[in-house]
């Protein structure tokens, strides 16, 4: 699955459920060195009844809690799992369990394991604070619920933000306020019905063991989190107002920039953006690769095999076909003026930045507003955007301050909706075929760079 639909494909997921601790992991069945989660066996459980039934239904979630507990467990003590990232992810999910049993002493007793395998200064001085302070307002107040609760959660989880370093949770916090001002607990249902219900149909209720937990941790949210989710951004606003404007925002990128100037002697270089597509009409005539052999008439006209290959080439991967643009089209296939889209994408990156824009104001509206039946559609039309978009971002990056550089574009059109074809052998066939002509497309004309942001692997496919 390839990154840019990864990252905006279910940003409204993504933002409606940021404060659920979901971790898709894995386990060992051998005591081997992990170097790869691909190398990870992966188990499956049987659910029955609708993702919205299953999240209510406390017996059928009692049972796998306590299956993917005695399994969790059992793994951690006859593997030696050597990736920190997938042991700190089995002690989230040990937390998320124990914290749905209510057996809190047990969460709290997972912190500083996890704080132990977090690699960054940030995540080591964030984790266990929501569970810190809601497990601390729960014991002082002896109530799992109400405003009792909620206002004893605001005073904990506000003094333990006040005693962290601005400096060093400054990203999360930001990113964080951002999340829980559009959180819609109608997104959420629609993301769980346009998203998990589709698995749920089309597997007859055999589902992978990240699934179980997934229900688990939507009951945590709805139970605990969402409870107290004015309290929680109140806090993290406090401390944005109050740290805000005494640090300074440094351009990283600036001391990293090189622009190579037209006066210097350079050599021409073919960089090929192997990508979602690339609107080349943005560059300047000296950044694009120009195959001179050839016209945009729907004509084959140097006989390499692709049609009107100007610029580069093009594979549409939801029929499995060669295609022609080197740019995807929104016409006739989108509610939403693409305009918009890239409004409501922009707001959702400010948000994430922490930058007060218009268009973050937009998008709150929008997001309040919007409809449990209209998550689809929304999740949907993002996921276009992120993809029609990816590529030639990526291509401004590859060209920025070098006039030497011509971007080539190979693009492999992705499917944007929500469910994903079958695969198929002919399918996995023509997309060997396909990896096979575009590198021997690169190679006949000159490639000495190319740039790749996607990656698959067999989760994918098993998940498809």
């Amino acid at each position: 699955m390839k990154v840019s639909k990864t990252y905006l494909l279910l940003t409204a997921i993504l933002i409606a459920l940021s404060f659920i601790n979901i971790t898709s992991y894995t386990y060992a069945q051998q005591k081997t060195e992990i170097t790869s989660v691909n190398q990870l066996p992966r188990r499956s459980y049987t659910v029955k009844g609708t993702a919205l039934e299953l999240i209510e239904d406390k017996a059928q979630l009692n049972a796998l809690c306590d299956q993917l507990i005695t399994n969790i467990k059992a793994d951690l003590e006859k593997y030696d799992i050597k990736d920190k990232s997938t042991l700190a992810g089995y002690y989230a999910s040990l937390q998320t369990l124990y914290f749905y049993k209510g057996d809190y002493d047990k969460v709290l007793e997972y912190i500083p394991i996890i704080k132990d395998l977090e690699a960054k200064t940030a995540d080591k001085l964030l984790t266990g604070t929501f569970y810190n302070a809601y497990i601390k307002a729960i014991k002082t107040t002896g109530k799992t619920s109400g405003d009792e609760l909620k206002q004893a959660f605001e005073k904990f989880y506000g003094e333990i933000y006040s005693n962290l370093p601005y400096n060093e949770i400054k990203e999360s916090v930001e990113s964080s306020r951002g999340a829980l001002s559009i959180q819609n607990k109608e997104v959420i249902i629609g993301a769980v019905q346009s998203g998990l219900q589709p698995l749920l149909d089309n597997s007859k209720g055999v589902v992978p063991e990240a699934v179980p937990l997934q229900l688990i941790s939507l009951r945590n949210f709805f139970d605990h989190r969402f409870a107290v989710k004015d309290q929680t951004l109140n806090v993290l606003n406090r401390v944005y107002e109050a740290n805000n404007k005494s640090v300074k925002k440094i351009d990283i990128w600036e001391e990293r920039k090189l622009l190579l100037s037209k006066d210097t002697k350079l050599s021409p270089v073919v960089v090929a953006v192997w990508d979602s597509g690339v609107d080349m009409s943005v560059f300047p005539k000296e950044n694009r690769f120009v195959n001179s052999k050839e016209e945009i008439n729907g004509r084959d006209d140097d006989g390499n095999g692709f049609v009107d290959d100007v610029n580069g080439i093009a594979y549409n991967l939801v029929d499995y076909k060669k295609a022609v643009n080197v740019l995807d089209s929104p016409e006739g296939r989108l509610k939403t003026d693409v305009k918009i889209l890239q409004k409501q994408t922009k707001g959702f990156l400010d948000l994430q930045s922490g930058i007060e824009s218009s268009e973050v104001a937009e998008l709150r509206k929008t997001m309040a507003n919007l409809k449990r039946e209209e998550v689809k559609d929304f999740q949907e039309e993002a996921s276009f955007y992120s993809i029609f978009s990816h590529g030639t971002h990526v291509a401004g990056i590859t060209a920025e301050g070098n006039p030497a550089v011509k971007v080539l574009a190979a693009r492999m059109g992705w499917d944007y909706h929500l469910l994903p074809a079958t695969p198929t052998i002919e399918k996995a066939k023509f997309t060997a075929q396909m990896y096979k002509d575009i590198v021997n497309y690169f190679k006949n004309n000159g490639v000495k760079v190319v740039n790749m942001s996607w990656r698959y692997n067999s989760a994918n496919y098993e998940g498809a």
